[in-house]
């Protein structure tokens, strides 16, 4: 979708505005991939110390807390 928008309108012109060299890359994206991938590498790894009825517990409050 991204890929059509680009090619066929303007909205996204302003991508070419920014410079993106090596050293802006390293301080403005690497670190955001890396804290995602710490976060999904942390999430996965209490499945494996948390009994199935406990994260089942854990699920039903967060459906909870979503609707607040």
């Amino acid at each position: 979708m991204t890929q059509i928008m680009a090619r066929s309108t303007t909205m996204l012109d302003s991508r070419k505005k920014v410079p993106m060299t090596g050293h802006v890359y390293l301080r403005k994206i690497v670190p955001i991939g890396l804290m995602f991938s710490l976060s999904l590498i942390c999430g996965n790894l209490t499945y494996l110390y948390l009994s199935v009825s406990f994260i089942q517990m854990l699920k039903v409050r967060k459906m909870g807390w979503e609707r607040i």
